[in-house]
């Protein structure tokens, strides 16, 4: 299928990784599904985001500088706010797939995704997010 047979309004996404080929890859293929796409290259910035601004999706690297997507996954899931800590967040990664799955589903991810990315099963995925999402 192509990514406009996908609709992912009304999502409110969060992208987070620190290859700025992949944000803008997959960011721009979110936006052409109908997605809000907010996109960030740090773990410190998307915290700041996430505290800042309403979203319905998380979508989050594991592999990053400084703190890593287990440590940002861990303080979104124990924040006092529920609207935070009960985001939904996927996981992706480049490095070592085949380790990072349980780990980051035990960590508190809901899915998980290597990269390259399966667009097909990546945007069905999203896909059934945005049914579940409030219309804004």
């Amino acid at each position: 299928m192509a990514s406009h047979d996908f609709d992912l309004s009304p999502l409110r996404i969060l992208l987070l990784d620190d290859e700025p080929d992949f944000l803008l890859a997959v960011g721009s293929m979110l936006e052409v599904c109908g997605a809000q796409v907010t996109t960030s290259k740090s773990t410190r910035e998307a915290f700041d985001l996430i505290n800042s601004r309403l979203f319905d999706l998380l979508i989050l690297d594991l592999q990053l500088p400084i703190v890593d997507g287990f440590a940002l996954i861990k303080a979104i899931r124990s924040h006092v706010d529920p609207v935070v800590s009960e985001l939904p967040a996927i996981a992706i990664t480049a490095h070592d797939p085949k380790n990072k799955e349980t780990s980051a589903l035990e960590a508190g991810y809901n899915r998980f995704f290597s990269k390259p990315i399966d667009t097909d099963d990546f945007l069905s995925c999203l896909e059934s997010y945005s049914r579940q999402a409030p219309q804004h």
